[in-house]
């Protein structure tokens, strides 16, 4: 593995050494396969892994690739506390519909937009949380935005996340003032191609 410096505030993983160096699995299965990280959990339950600092935060972004999809839902986590607590961009695959939701104890839908997906295809999405504003993107677009007037979470951790399903999630950039600044990807793979992302300002808002 090569570590390289970018900038502060950015951090990207693209599972190159076919290590998931820093992840904490909290559910369901996950290995590397096929150049990325792929998660499967059958039942109706978290099968989520996560990277951070609880610190990390206020305001931040996290976007990846995804492809190989299966099942019933997906979803990327932003301000995880712990199990119970957090804020999430839910990809529902049947439905083919992005919604955004906060778990405070039980899940609560809090948006529901129609996405053009097609899960044999690959696609990409992303969270970003400003204050207590969440953006939820699908391919690059804005699909919806919601405001937690509570102000229930004000850092967390950053996670990936499937439900009754699978999916391949590869090509992470995670963006914020608190994120640490550093680039761990295998020099021979992929790097070109992630550089190439990040200057031409794939990961920003």
């Amino acid at each position: 593995m090569t570590t390289l410096i970018v900038w502060p505030g950015t951090f990207v993983d693209d599972f190159s050494d076919n290590k998931p160096d820093g992840w904490k699995r909290v559910g369901g299965t996950w290995k590397i396969k096929d150049g990325g990280y792929h998660g499967v959990e059958p039942g109706g339950v978290e099968g989520a892994v996560l990277i951070g600092d609880p610190k990390w935060g206020p305001d931040y972004s996290i976007e990846v690739k995804v492809w190989n999809a299966e099942g019933a839902w997906l979803a990327i986590h932003v301000r995880w506390m712990d199990i119970d607590n957090h804020y999430d961009w839910w990809i529902d695959l049947a439905n083919k519909q992005g919604d955004l939701y906060i778990k405070k104890g039980a899940y609560a839908q809090k948006t529901v937009d129609n996405i053009p997906l097609d899960i044999k295809k690959e696609f990409s999405i992303k969270l970003v949380v400003e204050g207590f504003t969440l953006s939820g993107y699908f391919n690059g677009k804005q699909i919806n935005t919601w405001q937690d007037k509570e102000k229930s979470f004000k850092t967390g951790v950053i996670g990936l996340f499937v439900w009754q399903g699978e999916a391949i999630f590869d090509d992470i950039v995670i963006e914020g003032e608190n994120v640490p600044g550093n680039l761990a990807v295998n020099a021979r793979n992929k790097l070109t191609d992630t550089w190439g992302r990040i200057r031409r300002g794939l990961a920003m808002p």
